[in-house]
């Protein structure tokens, strides 16, 4: 992916596109059980955000990891590797990503972890979710033509209007 042109679409546009990314790989945790079940919640608060809803960077940041050790990466097996790993990574990323915004449009000092977010970020998310059998890249580059001609900027900092995932979803799988 060019980063220049993915910086040419609205903040709440790549956030979009990331979490749906992310959601791609949904389908490889559905027998995960509770770590199924908190990543459908992860998925929701961080879609609340970019649905333009007053959630903080301090909220998403804890989906990662809580100082109770709770969080979608407490569901990542680092000792012996699963199909689901990948899409438990792909989603904490993704929500890396858009916490990494909303302290950014807070103007708060950035915890460490979200440090290292960046624009960049996003073609190493593509990638993780390129190894997967449940990503197409037929599917993001419909979601991404699609957010460019809808939501194209001039000013790269330009946070949007609100982005509805559902109807997005149903938009780019006609």
């Amino acid at each position: 992916m060019n980063i220049e042109d993915f910086t040419k679409i609205t903040i709440r546009a790549r956030a979009a596109f990331v979490l749906l990314i992310a959601d791609s790989l949904m389908p490889e945790l559905r027998h995960e059980g509770e770590g199924y079940i908190f990543a459908l919640k992860a998925f929701e608060i961080t879609a609340s955000w970019i649905n333009g809803k007053d959630v903080s960077g301090d909220e998403l940041n804890d989906l990662l990891m809580n100082h109770h050790d709770q969080g979608i990466f407490a569901y990542v097996d680092n000792r012996k590797q699963r199909v689901s790993d990948r899409a438990y990574t792909v989603l904490g990323g993704a929500i890396s990503y858009v916490a990494w915004h909303a302290y950014r449009t807070n103007k708060l000092m950035l915890p460490d972890g979200i440090q290292a977010v960046t624009e960049h970020f996003v073609q190493w998310l593509i990638d993780e979710a390129s190894k997967s059998p449940s990503f197409g890249t037929h599917l993001a580059t419909r979601i991404w033509f699609h957010l460019f001609e809808h939501f194209k900027i001039h000013d790269d900092d330009e946070l949007g209007s609100p982005v509805n995932l559902n109807e997005l979803k149903k938009i780019v799988n006609q």
